[in-house]
């Protein structure tokens, strides 16, 4: 099983390193340029904050924020990633939340201020304490007694300041020309309640200076949690809710068709298709079953189905087990075009996406563009105009009203070399410069005709291909199978 590099903090030492040494080496384009952006963002704004970015489920705000995480660090700005999809057991956010931090100022500060930490668990605790309303209650080795805590409240009401007191200290004593960024992911995998709780408790809990919260969400998913938390009601003004908790929203770019191109390029190498390329069946060239143009075709068609990054890795990677068991060559643009309608099927991509002069657009009806407005030869009979009529012109003309919607490649190019045979007869009698017209009508239509194979891979056995790549989608066990070869 591969690897999976999504969340680097989850990879082995060797591993991590590795992927630390060049950040956006492997990432989607613009990463490094959007992490830039993000980082003069975190800057530029005043303190508490709490900034939205949206992304769309899949498109690797996990594989970007880990790795912007390590971003900040390396540029002087302290960062902590948690993930809170992986704690929502948890009783509390709060809780997992105080966890977090807790541990980063274990891990920052010095020895002489580490012993200082005791204080801002004690108050994190009581701010816990207060939100659970538990019997009791442990954290790293401090317990506190509900007796004690409730005779406390009841003279103090002012548990939540003391720990936003403690809390700024230790921030200042980190030392650092920048705030504490705290990303908080996966917010949109939790259950509906104890996302909006989350966000609820940054804003309330931890609205504190030099801290700045990054939150990566699907917006729509967290609409829906509003909706069940509280009702149609609230859910109605469910955005004006949100701005409450939220000071700014911003989008993640989706990817463009260099984005696709790219992820298709970083996935689909020579030394994976090696098979398909020994055989012969992808040739290194720009012809229709050309390696080449693998990646111009998935930043097409993964473009049109919006494909997420993941799905796009994951449609690159069956590419690949198609093209290394097809026993024949690969008719490369079709088969990802396929692949990109079956993992993301939508009302935009059919059949008629295909440009107009693929052989396998619009094949339920006689054509009326494509392969048979490409065999036939225009103007073939105007250029015989002046010429003398006897018997040869006379069946010459009559071969000429046939020139046009030939039904096959094979009838195309018989016609082709009768029309030549046909003209070295005519020579002796119009001399060369007149057949020379004629010669160039059909070297022509001929150049034209063999340009158009050359581009799609077409033959007279377009429709035999067509529904040969239709069964093998459907169900890749038959590209094994010897009856659909």
């Amino acid at each position: 099983m591969p690897k999976n590099y999504a969340n680097i903090y989850k990879l082995s030492k060797q591993d991590f390193e590795n992927e630390t040494q060049n950040l956006w080496a492997n990432s989607i384009p613009n990463a490094q340029a959007n992490a830039e952006m993000l980082t003069q963002e975190i800057c530029n704004e005043e303190t508490p904050f709490v900034l939205s970015v949206e992304a769309p489920y899949g498109m690797g705000k996990t594989y970007f924020f880990t790795r912007f995480c390590e971003h900040l660090k390396k540029n002087g700005i302290p960062c902590i990633y948690i993930s809170a999809w992986e704690n929502d057991y948890a009783p509390s956010p709060f809780l997992y939340l105080l966890k977090e931090i807790l541990n980063f100022f274990d891990e920052e500060l010095s020895p002489t201020t580490k012993s200082k930490i005791t204080t801002l668990k004690k108050k994190g605790i009581e701010v816990g304490k207060k939100l659970l309303s538990s019997i009791s209650i442990q954290c790293s080795g401090v317990e506190v007694n509900l007796g004690s805590f409730i005779s406390s409240f009841l003279k103090d009401t002012d548990e939540v300041q003391h720990f936003k007191n403690e809390f700024s200290k230790k921030i200042k004593q980190l030392h650092k020309n920048a705030p504490l960024v705290i990303i908080v992911d996966e917010l949109d995998r939790c259950r509906p309640d104890y996302a909006l709780k989350t966000i609820e408790i940054m804003k309330h809990f931890f609205d504190i200076d030099q801290v700045f919260f990054i939150i990566p969400i699907n917006k729509g998913a967290i609409s829906e949690a509003v909706s069940a938390v509280y009702g149609q009601t609230v859910a109605r003004q469910g955005e004006n809710y949100l701005r409450k908790l939220i000071d700014k929203e911003i989008i993640l770019p989706s990817p463009n068709k260099e984005s696709y191109k790219q992820i298709a390029s970083s996935v689909i190498t020579k030394e994976k298709l090696k098979l398909a390329l020994d055989n012969g069946f992808i040739e290194d060239n720009d012809n229709y079953n050309g390696f080449a143009i693998i990646a111009e075709h998935f930043g097409n068609y993964a473009k049109q189905c919006a494909l997420t990054f993941r799905e796009t890795v994951q449609v690159c990677e069956t590419f690949i087990q198609y093209a290394n068991n097809i026993p024949h060559k690969i008719h490369i643009e079709y088969l990802i075009f396929l692949l990109c309608n079956k993992f993301k099927k939508n009302d935009i991509l059919t059949t008629s996406t295909l440009t107009k002069e693929h052989p396998y657009s619009g094949v339920d009806a006689p054509r009326v563009y494509g392969k048979r407005k490409i065999l036939c030869i225009n103007g073939l009979l105007d250029a015989t105009n002046g010429f003398q009529y006897d018997r040869w012109h006379f069946n010459y003309s009559q071969l000429c009203r046939s020139s046009e919607n030939f039904s096959s490649y094979n009838e195309f190019y018989g016609y082709i070399e009768t029309c030549r045979k046909l003209m070295e007869e005519g020579k002796a009698r119009e001399g060369d410069s007149r057949i020379k017209n004629l010669t160039d009508v059909i070297n022509k239509a001929e150049q034209e005709v063999k340009e158009y194979q050359r581009k799609f891979g077409s033959c007279d056995e377009d429709e035999q291909n067509k529904a040969y790549y239709e069964k093998i989608v459907g169900n890749n066990l038959l590209i094994f199978s010897s009856e659909t070869q």
